[in-house]
């Protein structure tokens, strides 16, 4: 899970803030329990979250080094739990993480 937390939720957040998608007034209600989100904050980080993950991406086999073609995020993601699945289970050597370039 820890690979995929930058290229997918922290990029996602800088720019939902940096292009000014989420508004702090509309979106954002100051709680006893800290800063929430508002129902329309929420809306927009779902819908935002979603497109992120059907968003292509260009992976690179981790053994051979080639590019493949591209497939939708949610995808590698799913490619890496099996990956890490075979790993535990003692069906492969060694776990190779998704890494970004």
């Amino acid at each position: 899970m820890e690979e995929f937390r930058a290229p997918v939720i922290d990029s996602l957040v800088l720019w939902l803030i940096n292009s000014g998608v989420m508004d702090p007034i509309e979106d954002f209600t100051d709680e006893i329990e800290g800063c929430m989100l508002t129902q329309e904050g929420r809306t927009k980080v779902l819908r935002a979250f979603i497109q992120r993950m059907e968003d292509t991406v260009q992976p690179e086999d981790p053994v051979k080094g080639a590019r493949e073609e591209e497939i939708p995020r949610w995808a590698v993601i799913n490619r890496q739990v099996q990956i890490y699945k075979q790993f535990v289970n003692d069906q492969i050597p060694v776990y190779l993480p998704f890494l970004i370039r």
